[in-house]
């Protein structure tokens, strides 16, 4: 009998790879509501039966792109570089260092940014896996601080207002590089933006 019926342990992990590899490509390129088992097995030049044996389908295989650090900054690349010293900081440097550390994540993920670019137009379970992983994300990066949020702040809308900015000016990157007056190709029109972020967090926070 020739052929090998069983994939070793390293060509797997490379399969796996590849395949998280395609959903994104798939993704960015052609949104959410064409991302299927085939069209992601065509882009990684991979059978389409692996999507199901090595993911259980799409859900399970989205789910492992959005924990991959190419879809979504971990902790460390939120807080600035360093846990340590971000948990030293008061609530509104912990606030501004995270949202800078957005900006910045973003910037260097364009495949994340059409993503989100499609989420925005296109609803279904899929969007919802990443978004929920988005969320869990920011969850665990604000636990990690060492600041109490006040209870004379609303701050589920102080956070939904700061992560909405940055988001819309990320997709605003791959739409038309500016947003009233800011220009977004610009390394100074992202320190503009986190600078008054920064700003608004201390007015809003103080040093608490």
């Amino acid at each position: 009998m020739t052929g090998r019926r069983i994939i070793p342990i390293g060509d797997k992990d490379q399969l796996r790879g590849k395949i998280v590899a395609a959903v994104g490509e798939v993704l960015a390129r052609d949104g959410y509501l064409a991302a299927s088992p085939g069209a992601v097995a065509k882009a990684a030049g991979v059978p389409r039966s692996l999507v199901f044996s090595l993911f259980r389908g799409m859900e399970g295989l989205v789910a492992a792109y959005g924990e991959s650090d190419d879809y979504w900054p971990g902790l460390a690349e939120l807080a600035g570089g360093n846990l340590e010293a971000f948990t030293r900081l008061s609530l509104a440097g912990q606030m501004a260092a995270v949202y800078r550390g957005y900006g910045e994540a973003l910037r260097v993920r364009p495949r994340t940014v059409q993503i989100l670019s499609w989420e925005s137009r296109q609803r279904n379970n899929l969007t919802k896996i990443l978004e929920n992983i988005r969320v869990r994300r920011s969850l665990e990066i604000f636990e990690l601080g060492a600041a109490d949020f006040p209870e004379d702040v609303d701050m589920s809308a102080v956070v939904a207002v700061a992560a909405a900015a940055m988001l819309h000016l990320a997709v605003r990157t791959v739409t038309c590089g500016h947003f009233g007056g800011l220009d977004l190709d610009l390394d100074l029109g992202w320190r503009r933006v986190a600078d008054t972020l920064q700003i608004m967090f201390e007015r809003t926070l103080g040093v608490r």
